[in-house]
């Protein structure tokens, strides 16, 4: 195709066409021109992108195309508003190309990146959401009294800073009164932006975080009510306080440290399960990875745990009692370590296997972990 870009330029050179009747020419020899071969989509990075077509080799090519038509104008003594319409041109191919492949992201490297920060004074107690539809989000509490924001966009290359300045402005939304705070960031795929807020340190009463497409850090949030879900992405959340929680991926791992709850539920549908903490009531569920709850509290407790493809590993504080449990799995073996347990069932039918046992007469630690795939293990901290 370089023969034809070439001919095309050497006539417009010898004013056998007009250097507009050239660039449409150029323009739909571009379009006759195939794409780079498409390649197995990459492993998502840690900003959750991934890409399928190198945008930088078709974009040099039509940049070293117009330099070449601007220099041989140049040489003709005629001036043409090439750069604005190739910026034209490019948006053209960069929609199709996005047509074309579909709903593949970009790779964040290849984009105009644009960042803004912002205070939000005052924050109200009562209920906090944030909703980042495709990107990261980041929240912690600090000392205070207002919350900070950061938001990092990454655009497609063709957009200018300015131009990807406004599209992360529109895309944006914030709402504030005297009993909620609502931030959330439209779906584009063209695009994405990651969020890091801090929050005043206060008991919240509600307090929601979501990501379609990405993973989800908390750190230190006390509330009365929490729930952080992400569709595609991992979540970890540490020194979490709260009466009720829930917390909800669909493809990534869960991790809990530092938790002090009442009840909470944890679900992902591909990835593991960690819990550190101190909580009355927990019920665990992943249909592909393993589950390992580390209890710190010795009053009264519930602990329900399920996985159809991994292990299962439940740690008490040393010198725990009065634990309770079923225990149940296809597929793998059943180890309590815990002093004195009263067996009151031990069925094997293989591959399945219980075991029912309590410590004690009394039974204060109620436990149910159910595997498919995997051994359950039960013990007391080292």
């Amino acid at each position: 195709m370089r023969e034809e870009r070439l001919m095309i330029l050497k006539m417009i050179e010898e004013q056998k066409i007009t250097a507009e009747e050239g660039l449409a020419l150029l323009e739909q020899l571009a379009k006759t021109e195939k794409p780079p071969a498409p390649q197995e989509p990459q492993a998502a990075s840690e900003a959750g992108h991934s890409s399928k077509y190198n945008l930088q080799q078709i974009q040099k090519m039509l940049e070293d195309t117009a330099r070449e038509v601007t220099q041989k104008l140049a040489e003709a003594g005629k001036t043409l508003d090439l750069e604005g319409k190739f910026k034209d041109f490019m948006r053209k191919i960069d929609k199709k190309l996005h047509d074309f492949r579909f709903d593949f992201p970009f790779s964040s490297n290849e984009g105009t990146k644009v960042l803004k920060s912002w205070d939000v004074n005052p924050i109200p107690s009562e209920q906090v959401r944030i909703t980042a539809l495709n990107g990261n989000v980041a929240c912690k509490v600090w000392e205070r009294d207002y919350a900070h924001i950061e938001a990092a966009g990454v655009f497609p290359k063709t957009f200018t800073e300015q131009e990807a300045g406004e599209r992360m402005e529109r895309m944006i939304v914030q709402h504030l009164d005297e009993d909620v705070f609502r931030l959330s960031v439209e779906n584009d795929r063209d695009a994405s932006i990651s969020l890091d807020i801090w929050l005043p340190k206060n008991l919240y009463e509600s307090v929601t975080i979501q990501s379609s497409n990405g993973k989800i850090t908390v750190d230190s949030i006390e509330a009365e009510h929490a729930e952080v879900e992400s569709s595609n992405g991992t979540i970890r959340v540490n020194g979490l306080r709260a009466e009720r929680f829930g917390v909800k991926t669909s493809n990534g791992a869960v991790e809990l440290s530092g938790l002090q709850a009442e009840q909470g539920s944890i679900q992902t549908q591909n990835g593991k399960i960690e819990v550190h903490g101190s909580i009355e009531s927990l019920q665990c569920e992943t249909t592909n990875g393993k589950i390992r709850i580390e209890q710190e509290r010795r009053d009264e407790s519930d602990i329900r745990a399920k996985t159809t493809n991994g292990g299962i590993e439940i740690i008490y504080p040393r010198g725990i009692q009065g634990v309770a449990g079923e225990l149940k799995t296809s597929n793998g073996q059943i180890h309590c370590h815990l002093p004195d347990p009263q067996v009151l069932e031990h069925s094997e039918q293989l591959p399945s296997i219980r075991y029912v046992f309590r410590q004690g007469e009394e039974a204060r630690h109620n436990l149910s972990a159910e595997t498919v795939g995997g051994s359950i293990t039960v013990k007391e901290n080292d």
